[in-house]
This record gives structure tokens, sequence and C-alpha cells, in this order.
């Protein structure tokens, strides 16, 4: 065989590589959140073993992988995080395995904080059948999502009950309430938001 043959195959098995890796992204997102006044769409998909948030042309992606999950910027491309379960819950670190966020979740409650000892955690509290309320570090309250009854819609509401962001398609999830977090940087939100969709929260 000659060496450009051999090169030719190669570039054909990387093209056929990368087909593959984005065909194996679901056609339909399993949600749609819009920007209340905005063209911005955040879309959550998820299949067996892998969780997509894009942002426009900010796509994130994370590949599960002998009990963690990897998220990247697109397929495959650079390494921002990865996630590992606990008893209670999950932990967002760094590649380089820095604690970015510990969550712990109960029956009413997903707590958040950036360090392992839970302190000034953010918190999104809920009942079934009830709205979900989000609270800062100071246990204020900094907005809602608001599951209409009347309408199906749900909207994710600012501490003045002001409309942030409405879900267009999805079902009902508590963990839209992540999108309010300002104080977590916008990246680390996105893949709160996908972790805790993911899992049913």
């Amino acid at each position: 065989m000659s060496m450009r043959t051999t090169i030719s195959l190669a570039m054909l098995a990387l093209v056929s590589f990368a087909d593959s890796a984005m065909a194996a992204k679901p056609a339909t997102p399993d949600a749609v959140i819009a920007v209340a006044k905005g063209e911005e769409r955040i879309n959550v998909a998820f299949d067996d073993k892998h969780v997509y948030v894009d942002v426009g042309d900010k796509q994130l992606m994370g590949e599960s992988s002998a009990g963690k999950r990897f998220w990247r910027r697109g397929t495959g491309g650079e390494a921002v995080a990865e996630v590992k379960n606990g008893d209670e819950g999950f932990k967002i670190r760094t590649p380089a395995d820095k604690l970015i966020l510990k969550v712990k979740v109960s029956a009413d409650k997903i707590k958040i904080a950036d360090n392992e000892e839970m302190q000034n955690a953010w918190s999104i509290k809920f009942k079934a059948n009830e709205n979900a309320k989000v609270f800062d570090a100071k246990e204020k309250q900094v907005g809602a999502v608001k599951f209409g009854a009347d309408t199906g819609k749900t909207k994710i509401k600012d501490a003045a009950d002001k409309d942030v962001y409405v879900v267009e398609s999805g079902k009902r999830s508590n963990s839209y309430g992540a999108l309010l977090l300002k104080d977590v940087p916008e990246e680390y939100r996105r893949i709160l938001l996908g972790e805790l969709f993911v899992r049913g929260l």
C-alpha cells in the first residue's frame, strides 16, 4: 500500500469518526430555553452516553466514561470539567482536579457550593406540584421556576418576578433554576443545568 493511500485512508477514518460523533447528537433537543428578551436559545439534549448544552455556537458536550462525565467545548474540543457522582449528589471539577462545584440533593432541595464544606451554598428549593425557588448564599430569594398549570409553559423569573427565560419545550424540571445562579460562571452554570436536567431533578 502506498503512502498516499495510507494517508487517504487515515483521513477518511478521521472524517468518519467526526461524522459519527456529530451524528450521535439527538436531532431534537430535550429542552429549549429562550432568553425572555432576545434571540438566544439554550438547547439541552442527551442520549445514553452524552449530554449536550448549546447556546448558539457555544457548545458543550459531556461524555460518560469510567464512572465520570467529561465535559468539552464542542465535540472533541478543549476539556473544561469532570463530573463524578457521590453518595448525595455530585462534584464538578476542573481537568486538573480543582473543585468547581459540589452539589447535594435531598427530597426538597438542591444545594450548590464552591467548597467541600458546603459553606455559603446556593439552593433550589421545591415541593411536589409547586414552583421551585432559587436562593443565593445568604438565603435571599433571587428568583423562581414557575410552572404554568394553565398555559403549560415554564418561566424562569428573577426576584422582581420578571421573566428571564422561558422554556419553549421540555419536561418540568427544577434544574432550570441553575440559570439564575449568577455568581457561578456561565459555562459552569450550563454544565450544572445539563447535569441536573439529565438526572431528572
